[in-house]
């Protein structure tokens, strides 16, 4: 969670209104390392622990209208798990209908 912190720090300041245009790509960077250090929780019972990261993360990915389309279904994936984890059904089952509109728009999600 500490390390998290840090990565946490980094989004604030990249997705500000005067900085979106120039560190937009930071957000998906920070996603791949948000990934790394949460992706020993993401298991059955501790997922639930990481509901509100995974959740931020994938927002912003959503938010910046990020190119990979495979990234951003992994993290809505691993957000649905968690949610239907954390005993947030009718949450989870939202993310889930997402997920399945983004496939339709963009095609089928490889990961």
């Amino acid at each position: 969670m500490k390390a998290f912190t840090y990565i946490q720090r980094s989004i604030e300041i990249c997705t500000r209104a005067e900085n979106k245009a120039k560190y937009g790509f930071m957000v998906y960077n920070a996603s791949i390392k948000t990934w790394h250090i949460l992706r020993g929780m993401m298991r059955t019972g501790w997922s639930r622990f990481i509901v509100d990261i995974l959740e931020k993360v994938s927002n912003l990915l959503e938010e910046m209208d990020d190119s990979d389309f495979n990234w951003r279904c992994r993290y809505l994936s691993a957000l649905c798990k968690a949610l239907g984890d954390a005993d947030k059904k009718p949450e989870s089952i939202k993310i889930l209908d997402k997920l399945v509109d983004l496939t339709k728009k963009k095609g089928d999600c490889i990961f």
